[in-house]
């Protein structure tokens, strides 16, 4: 069976993704246009990476840095 995609599961996706991946809380926060990061964080914190080591790895892999 096909799965109809709504607005709100691709902006759920894309908000965790994002997070998953080490992007940081308060960028995802203004791109969903959350009037507050707390929004943000109560929905997604659970998601967000504890090392500032992970967020650069994922960046350089997107830049094709990686080695």
């Amino acid at each position: 069976m096909k799965h109809a995609w709504s607005a709100h599961d691709l902006r759920h996706y894309f908000a965790s993704t994002c997070l998953l991946n080490g992007l940081p809380i308060l960028a995802v926060s203004r791109w969903l246009g959350h009037a507050s990061i707390m929004i943000t964080a109560d929905t997604y914190g659970h998601m967000t990476p504890d090392s500032m080591d992970r967020a650069v790895t994922v960046l350089d892999g997107i830049m094709g840095l990686a080695v």
